[in-house]
C-alpha cells in the first residue's frame, strides 16, 4: 500500500492521508486535529556513551510493564495504541492487572485493551517470543513519549553493527516503575551474528527468528527486568528496533551474548495485528559483507580464552592414619552334643488265641402241624402252652452254649 510504503521509505516525512504527504517540522506531522509522528526520534547528547545514565526523555518509546503491582518487564512504544514486548513477559491472563508506564518521570500510565501472544510461541526454546499490548486508550504523543521505528521484512543486521540497549535496573533492586524511568542506563551491545552466536549457546537452538548481541568480554549486559525493551540500532539520526530482549544466561557473563527476538522476521504479523496508526517500518542495510556467513565454531570452545585461569585449589594435609585395633577375640570351642542313648527295641506282642469254631446248632425238630382245637390243650392253640415251648426252647440254646464255652476252655 501507498500508505505503508511511505512510512517505511522515508523518516522526515509522515504520511498524514494517502491523499496529502507535507514535509514535517521537528518529525511531528499536523492534519486538523490528529498528531501524527515520526519514529525513532529521541532527544540525545551528542554520543551515547557505555553505561551511562540516559539522557532525560532520551529513549521516549522505553515502556515500563507493571504486572500485578510488579515491574518485572519493559516494552517500546511503536504507535499510539500499541506496545512491542516478549510474549514471555505477560499473558492474556494478565489484562486486568497490568498497567503500562510512558514517559519522563513515569508522567503518565495506561491500562490495556487486548494482550496479542504471537500464537506460535513457544515457552520452552523462546521461538516466536513477541508480544502485542493494545493501549485502553491512544497516546498522546510529546517530546517525552514518542514511538520508535521498527525494522522492515529485508533489512540486514550484520556482526558487529553498533546496537543499543536500556538497562531497566542497574542495581537489580528496584520495582518501583518511576525509578526505573529515571535511573536507565544504555548499553552498547554490537550484533553478533547467529552461527557465531550459536557456538555459546550449545544446545538451544538460534533459529532465524532470533538475534544476538552482546560482548564476549563481559561488562554490562541485560538481567531480569530488561526483557520486552528494544534493541536498537542507527540509521543516519533515526533508531530502529531490531529485536526484543528474549533471554540470555546470567548477567553481563563473558561468552555468553543476549538472545533477542528478531523484529523483522515478523513484519507481516505485527502489521497483520495492528489496528489503527501503522507501526513505522525502516529498512536497515548493513554495508560490507557479513563475516558471520563462513563461520564456524572452534573445536575448543571459544570462551575459555576469554575466562580467568582458575585458582589454584588447596593442598589439603593428608588423612590421619586410622588407628590399628586388636584383633577380635576368637570364639570359644565348645564341647559336641553327647550323642542320643539308644533304647532297645520294643517287645513284640504275643499273637492273639484262636478260638475253635462254634459248634453247629442241631435243626430244630419239626413238629406235625394239626388243625387247632380250642377245646385242645395243644401247643399250637393255647397261648400259655405257646409260652412254656419257648422258654424251653431258650433254656436249650442257653446249655448249649455254655456247654460249648465250658468244653473249650
Amino acid at each position: 500500500m501507498l500508505l505503508n510504503s511511505l512510512i517505511d521509505m522515508t523518516v522526515p516525512f509522515c504520511a498524514a492521508d494517502i491523499l496529502e504527504l507535507v514535509t514535517c517540522s521537528l518529525h511531528i506531522c499536523s492534519l486538523g486535529s490528529s498528531l501524527l509522528s515520526a519514529c525513532g526520534v529521541a532527544t540525545l547528547d551528542g554520543t551515547i556513551v557505555e553505561n551511562e545514565s540516559a539522557v532525560p526523555g532520551g529513549w521516549p518509546w522505553r515502556a515500563a510493564l507493571n504486572v500485578s503491582g510488579s515491574v518485572s518487564c519493559s516494552g517500546s512504544l511503536i504507535s499510539n495504541e500499541w506496545i512491542l514486548t516478549a510474549a514471555h513477559c505477560i499473558s492474556p491472563a494478565d489484562l486486568n492487572t497490568t498497567v503500562v508506564h510512558l514517559g519522563l518521570d513515569n508522567e503518565a500510565t495506561w491500562r490495556l485493551a487486548d494482550i496479542v501472544r504471537h500464537p506460535l510461541y513457544d515457552s520452552v526454546t523462546f521461538e516466536n517470543d513477541i508480544c502485542l499490548l493494545k493501549l485502553a486508550a491512544p497516546v498522546n504523543f510529546t517530546t517525552d513519549i514518542q514511538p520508535i521505528c521498527l525494522a522492515a521484512a529485508d533489512s540486514t543486521f550484520y556482526n558487529g553493527i553498533s546496537s543499543w540497549v536500556t538497562d531497566n535496573d542497574p542495581t537489580g533492586k528496584q520495582q518501583n516503575a518511576k525509578v526505573l524511568i529515571q535511573t536507565l542506563q544504555r548499553i552498547n551491545a554490537p550484533i553478533m551474528g547467529n552461527n557465531e552466536c550459536q557456538c555459546y549457546h550449545q544446545p538451544q537452538n538460534i533459529t532465524g527468528n532470533m538475534i544476538c548481541a552482546g560482548r564476549l568480554g563481559g561488562g554490562r549486559n541485560l538481567c531480569q527486568g530488561d526483557s520486552g525493551g528494544p534493541l536498537m540500532s542507527k540509521s543516519g539520526s533515526t533508531f530502529i528496533q531490531s529485536g526484543v530482549v528474549s533471554w540470555g544466561i546470567g548477567c553481563a557473563q563473558p561468552s555468553n551474548p543476549s538472545v533477542y527476538t528478531r523484529v523483522s522476521s515478523f513484519h507481516k504479523w505485527i502489521n497483520d495485528t495492528v489496528t489503527g496508526m501503522t507501526p513505522g517500518f525502516i529498512s536497515f542495510v548493513s554495508s560490507g559483507n557479513d563475516s558471520d556467513l563462513n563461520f564456524t565454531c572452534p573445536s575448543e570452545p571459544p570462551f575459555l580464552d576469554l575466562l580467568p585461569p582458575f585458582p589454584a585449589f588447596p593442598t589439603f594435609p593428608p588423612f590421619p592414619a586410622f588407628p590399628t585395633f586388636p584383633p577380635f577375640p576368637a570364639f570359644p570351642t565348645f564341647p559336641p552334643f553327647p550323642a542320643f542313648p539308644t533304647f532297645p527295641p520294643f517287645p513284640a506282642f504275643p499273637p492273639f488265641p484262636t478260638f475253635p469254631p462254634f459248634p453247629a446248632f442241631p435243626p430244630f425238630p419239626t413238629f406235625p402241624s394239626r388243625p387247632c382245637d380250642p377245646n385242645s390243650p395243644s401247643l399250637s392253640c393255647n397261648s400259655e402252652n405257646l409260652i412254656h415251648f419257648t422258654n424251653f426252647v431258650a433254656l436249650s440254646i442257653l446249655a448249649l452254649v455254655l456247654h460249648a464255652f465250658v468244653g473249650s476252655g
